[in-house]
């Protein structure tokens, strides 16, 4: 993020929630959306799987090892997967709609669509979605395996990444990219939408993780023969892959080798798309 938090104020965040806080300052700050818009109407969404798995459990091993008594009353409400969504919009002072997008499959799909509906809805002008993973050995070996039904390539990585979402008239002169679709999908055949939009000249497709219920759903919509990036390739597995596919796709269009951009996260619960265009 290259950003610095304030020790006393982020002093209840933990490891996540910090990285959490970082990301999303720092994009406010190159989204220029600070300041443009009334703190009531930029909102803050949080994408998590598993929330604060590691703390949780060692609050409740403590509670029956030792009685209830023995544990704190005070940490409790940071365990609540709400908690950094609510610590971050403290922080940034953000009064708009906060929200945390909760899939144990999607995550960071689920937070990113949210921030969309948001703008679209006309909630808020501006909607931070931001993602992040700190390493935890209970999410690894139980209940990433458990809930994606994904074998892991390797150990889970840390990251933390955050995309503004903005209402385009608003944002006109400083977007970086245009989202001209987006959808999504859960429950039993996953991956049988049709994409609204013709395919763009200089197509590319960024999948969170190139495997078979990716290149499932690209072989319904006919893209599997464009170009093809994969998010964990680059920054390993974790929960904010959706928001690096994002990222990579902005960068592609702000850099003219592509114009048409799909971000793909897919499970075997479904899928998430957006389409990316230039401004």
């Amino acid at each position: 993020a290259g950003a610095s938090l304030d020790g006393d104020r982020a002093r209840r965040l933990d490891r996540a929630a910090r990285g959490l806080v970082a990301v999303a300052e720092r994009a406010l700050l190159d989204a220029a959306s600070r300041g443009r818009h009334a703190p009531a109407r930029v909102g803050f969404v949080d994408a998590t799987d598993f929330g604060s798995a590691d703390a949780t459990a060692a609050y409740l091993a403590r509670m029956v090892e030792r009685g209830a008594r023995q544990v704190s009353p005070s940490a409790f409400p940071a365990l609540v997967p709400s908690s950094p969504a609510a610590q971050a919009s403290i922080y940034l002072g953000l009064q708009g709609p906060v929200l945390t997008a909760v899939d144990t499959s999607l995550p960071g799909e689920a937070g990113f669509e949210t921030a969309c509906d948001r703008v679209l809805g006309g909630d808020a002008d501006a909607v931070v979605a931001a993602m992040a993973e700190a390493r935890s050995e209970i999410v690894e070996r139980v209940f990433a395996p458990s809930c994606t039904g994904r074998a892991p390539r390797a150990a889970r990585a840390e990251g933390a990444i955050a995309v503004v979402v903005e209402e385009a008239s608003s944002a006109a002169g400083r977007a970086l990219a245009r989202v001209v679709e987006t959808a999504s999908q859960r429950g039993a055949g996953g991956g049988d939408a049709t994409l609204g939009l013709a395919r763009g000249a200089r197509p590319l497709v960024v999948v969170t993780r190139d495997d078979a219920w990716s290149r499932a759903c690209l072989e319904r919509w006919g893209w599997e023969g464009a170009p093809r990036v994969e998010a964990a390739a680059q920054v390993g597995d974790h929960a904010a892959l959706f928001g690096v596919a994002v990222a990579l796709g902005v960068s592609a269009v702000v850099s003219g080798s592509a114009d048409d951009v799909l971000c793909l996260g897919a499970s075997r619960e479904g899928f998430t798309l957006a389409r990316l265009a230039p401004p």
